[in-house]
């Protein structure tokens, strides 16, 4: 099941501003986290693929989030995306939707 999930403009900004604090924009388009600082590798992993754009900025970025590190450019990513699925997650769209049922929930 689907639904459509639409963030507020002050949710939205708050977004924006969390990427721009982190420098999204100075992230390379595939984005691979050095293996010298990993702690274990996960399997299976979450991959993500971001589409930014703003004012005239437009950036692609792949990551294949498979190596648990210390590396801070991670680090902040990670609490990006923490912080725009705890968005999602309050919104009453999400809420409205059946409890997901299998394996990976």
């Amino acid at each position: 099941m689907t639904t459509k999930l639409v963030l507020s403009p002050a949710e939205m900004d708050s977004i924006e501003a969390r990427f721009l604090s982190i420098n999204i924009f100075s992230y390379p388009d595939k984005f691979v986290v050095p293996h010298g600082d990993t702690v274990w590798e996960v399997t299976p992993h979450t991959t993500y693929i971001l589409k930014l754009s703003r004012d005239n900025q437009q950036k692609m970025i792949y990551w294949a989030d498979s190596l648990k590190s210390s590396d801070q450019r991670a680090t902040d990513l990670r609490s990006v995306f923490r912080f725009v699925i705890t968005l999602a997650l309050q919104r009453p769209e999400y809420k409205s939707l059946p409890h997901a049922r299998g394996a990976y929930q």
